[in-house]
């Protein structure tokens, strides 16, 4: 008996871990079903994008009508319509259901249609393509055919009793389509504008696309059906060339709007390099348009924003790009903006080289500046580079201040060379300022700063003798300023001549000087 008891206990249990198993098995397999379908109407709501006004507006009017329709069908609900003979239903199902539903739906569709193309034409095919798949579109459609169907059959089925239901039923569809042509119009027209399209076409780089984002993706290039950034930059393009700068602009800004909106959990590297490389591709054909200069400059403050952080070098070496097919250009605005964005990204990003390689950029910038005459430019850059000197100098980079009080003397020996006498002041009165702050902490430097101006000088024309005694006053400004630091740095011992009474580090140093003065 206890034999026959345990295998009947061991039987049991079996049973139950195998109705147990069945049952992890059932309901895991309803989750991937649930999983399935859930990603299944996401997918469909975005197609239809159904969060968007043109969507549930016209749905909105429908299920308003619904709302008198069906009691009317179901004989709920009476109107006290006069359609209680044959003559008056015969006119109600012809003349009121048929034929003004008919002619009406075939002029509003193909005036719709001719429209939609026009626009489609002007900037993208894809504003076509999203009005044939768009809500407005399917539900006049069903609603007319659906109606004319409809009065069909009711007219060939309807008998007396009836007769005032059916009747109803065909006057509140009617009214239905005369009212949907409001919302049919109202979206029509939303749609010959870009930026509607635009902001649809955003809606669709959503945070679950963006977050499959990968670096091999970028390298392999997405397809054009796969990018759903492409056609944003095809709209802006075809805006560029047709000189629509209001597109252009609200395009740009939206599309930086979108990236700014991503959130922190999913933001990565190759999230900035994709609206990085179709912001270049923006920017490219705004630089060539000298009428663009505007949204240039958008562009190249969005890399600068994009870039900051995770990708500087990227967004240097595109802004880069951008900066000299400005110049080539001769598009001022971009230029100014990308001495400026590439500023911005030193002060945001932590990258050890990238103070280095924008100061590269900067003394690239120098000649095709001054062989246009860019006086203004100049001027913005010599500040720039000051700014870079300063923020190297607090960070304690002696490589890069060194670096860009060069890039600095550069700037004024070529501006002197080409007799642009304000740059030259500009430089100047920059390297005096150096010159002078360094004297105290680092009086090799403030030396070096005296040789710069003293080579300046050289290069520029003798003529100019208000220019030539500026620059000799900050020279003297600068070897004053090193002479009154001499004895708080100095670590020479007093010498022992009693006669002098002065330290052997302030007479070397009141004599390295000697040479330049007699130069002068």
């Amino acid at each position: 008996m206890d034999i026959a008891n345990n295998i009947v206990e061991q039987c049991d249990e079996s049973l139950r871990r195998f109705q147990h198993a069945r049952l992890e098995e059932l309901l895991a397999y309803v989750l991937v079903i649930a999983k399935q379908w859930r990603q299944y109407v996401k997918n469909w709501l975005r197609w239809l994008d159904l969060t968007s006004w043109d969507s549930w507006f016209p749905l909105g009017v429908i299920g308003l009508f619904s709302l008198f329709a069906i009691p009317a069908a179901t004989g709920v609900m009476s109107f006290g319509l006069p359609v209680g003979n044959d003559e008056r239903l015969h006119i109600i199902y012809t003349e009121v259901g048929l034929q003004t539903t008919a002619g009406i739906f075939a002029i509003v569709i193909s005036l719709s249609l001719v429209a939609i193309q026009f626009a489609a034409q002007e900037y993208s095919h894809r504003i076509m393509e999203y009005y044939i798949r768009s809500v407005i579109f399917w539900s006049t459609i069903v609603v007319y055919l659906g109606i004319m169907i409809m009065t069909i059959i009711l007219q060939a089925g309807v008998d007396d009793p009836q007769s005032t239901r059916a009747g109803a039923i065909v006057i509140v569809a009617s009214v239905l389509a005369i009212v949907l042509l409001v919302p049919h119009f109202i979206i029509t027209a939303a749609y010959l504008k870009p930026e509607f399209i635009v902001e649809k076409l955003l809606r669709r780089v959503d945070d679950e696309f963006l977050s499959g984002l990968d670096e091999s993706d970028l390298a392999n290039g997405l397809s054009s059906s796969q990018d759903r950034l492409l056609p944003v930059v095809e709209i802006c393009e075809r805006s560029i060339d047709r000189g629509d700068l209001t597109t252009t602009r609200a395009a740009i800004s939206r599309m930086i709007g979108r990236y700014e909106a991503i959130p922190e959990s999913i933001q990565g590297t190759s999230i900035d390099n994709y609206f990085i490389e179709h912001l270049t591709r923006m920017g490219r054909k705004a630089v060539a348009h000298a009428d663009e200069e505007e949204a240039a400059g958008h562009v190249i403050r969005g890399i600068e924003t994009i870039g900051g952080i995770r990708s500087p070098s990227l967004a240097i070496e595109r802004i880069d790009i951008l900066g000299f097919m400005a110049v080539r250009h001769e598009t001022e605005a971009a230029i100014a903006q990308m001495i400026a964005s590439l500023l911005g990204l030193s002060q945001k990003t932590t990258d050890i080289g990238a103070t280095a390689t924008i100061l590269t950029s900067y003394q690239a910038l120098i000649h095709r500046l001054i062989v246009g005459d860019y006086d203004r430019i100049l001027r913005q850059l010599s500040e720039a580079v000051e700014s870079l000197s300063k923020a190297s100098t607090r960070a304690g980079a002696v490589d890069d201040t060194a670096r860009a009080l060069d890039v600095l003397e550069a700037i004024g020996h070529d501006a002197a060379s080409a007799g642009l006498v304000r740059v030259v002041l500009d430089v100047t009165a920059r390297l005096k300022n150096a010159g002078v702050s360094a004297a105290e902490s680092n009086p090799d430097s403030a030396q070096e700063t005296v040789l710069r101006l003293l080579r300046i000088e050289r290069a520029l024309d003798q003529s100019e003798r208000d220019a030539l005694a500026t620059l000799a006053f900050a020279r003297g400004e600068v070897e004053a300023a090193v002479k009154r630091s001499a004895p708080r740095t100095s670590t020479n011992p007093p010498a022992d001549d009693g006669a002098s009474g002065l330290s052997g580090g302030d007479n070397l140093d009141a004599s390295g000087f000697s040479d330049l003065w007699d130069e002068d």
